[in-house]
């Protein structure tokens, strides 16, 4: 395997050129990854927010482009929301994708609230959502850390359902670390009250903890991630118990949906990820193949928000992979 120099590990000789397109070569975060016109003019390309009800509750929803066309579905980590995607959701609409739907989770976002909250429950949401929207095509399925636990979850179900599934920075075949407790507990668990929006948006940080992000990107994330109002203050959109669940004791049946998906399950993680190590990371290419599996050199466990140019460029090798095998069957 070659490498696309200061872009990602994994990218083949051939599909070099491709890379080279679609991000131009970084050497640190402090050098500005993220901060590029295109995830600024994405920022302005507002989605089409909306609700519909899933299994008896009500499931929020940001969309881009028309339903009729191929379909991606995206699906974000704990604590995140459908938001999270907007700097990158424009620019899939140029990968031959016409739809882009991004989830907002039960106790995420503007999504109703749980008295409990399960793998199981999350996957049927996603799965509801699509069949509520009427989307008429097999999307593919993305899922960033919880998000790609779910995803799979999502897969295990129905493998029918999905044209591919690609997890970002996911703990599947392991634990998932408990990193930053004391930190989770402070800022997560109990979240504080704000007096006025920029105060919260000044505070926010993302978890777990490594170099921030663009700063543009954090702004944005920050505002769209707030509830509440000047009297009774400003605080951050999810309900605080997703962080005290009782986790599942079974882990991701990721190794049978590897199996289902036959050969279109791929695996992203940053190079700096606390999240995933080397071993880790071997241990899933050598299940789902190598060439499925990138790593994004300098970026850490939030790589959609480290370096967009590169994410968007794995996830299009990907699919250019997927589809010299399916010509070559």
């Amino acid at each position: 395997m070659g490498h696309a120099e200061g872009i990602y590990t994994g990218c083949a000789r051939n599909e070099l050129e491709l890379c080279k397109q679609k991000s131009e070569p970084k050497t640190a975060l402090s050098q500005g990854v993220g901060q590029t016109d295109r995830t600024r003019r994405n920022l302005r390309a507002l989605p089409r927010n909306s609700k519909i009800n899933v299994n008896g509750i009500t499931i929020a929803l940001s969309e881009w482009g028309d339903r009729s066309s191929p379909s991606i579905v995206l699906v974000h980590g704990a604590a995140a929301n459908s938001r999270w995607w907007d700097h990158l959701a424009p620019s899939l609409l140029d990968e031959n994708f016409g739809h882009v739907v991004a989830i907002d989770l039960s106790g995420h976002g503007d999504s109703g609230w749980r008295t409990v909250y399960s793998r199981e429950q999350w996957a049927a949401e996603v799965i509801g959502l699509v069949k509520g929207l009427g989307i008429s095509s097999t999307p593919l399925l993305v899922g960033h850390s919880l998000g790609g636990v779910i995803a799979i979850e999502a897969v295990f179900r129905e493998p029918e359902a999905w044209s591919g599934l690609i997890v970002v920075d996911s703990a599947i075949g392991w634990s998932f670390p408990r990193l930053g407790e004391r930190k989770f507990g402070v800022d997560h668990r109990s979240p504080r009250k704000y007096a006025d929006p920029s105060d919260a948006v000044s505070h926010f940080r993302v978890v777990p903890a490594q170099p921030r992000p663009a700063e543009h990107l954090m702004e944005h994330i920050a505002s769209q991630s707030l509830r509440g109002d000047a009297i009774s203050g400003w605080t951050w959109k999810f309900d605080p118990s997703i962080l005290t669940r009782k986790r599942e004791a079974a882990l991701a049946p990721w190794e049978e949906v590897a199996d289902a998906m036959k050969g279109r399950f791929g695996y992203i993680r940053g190079e700096q990820s606390v999240l995933v190590n080397e071993q880790q990371f071997q241990t899933v290419a050598q299940k789902i193949g190598h060439q499925n599996a990138l790593t994004i050199r300098h970026a850490h466990h939030h790589l959609i928000l480290d370096d967009p140019e590169a994410f968007l460029s794995a996830l299009a090798i990907l699919r250019v992979r997927w589809a010299g095998a399916a010509r070559a069957r």
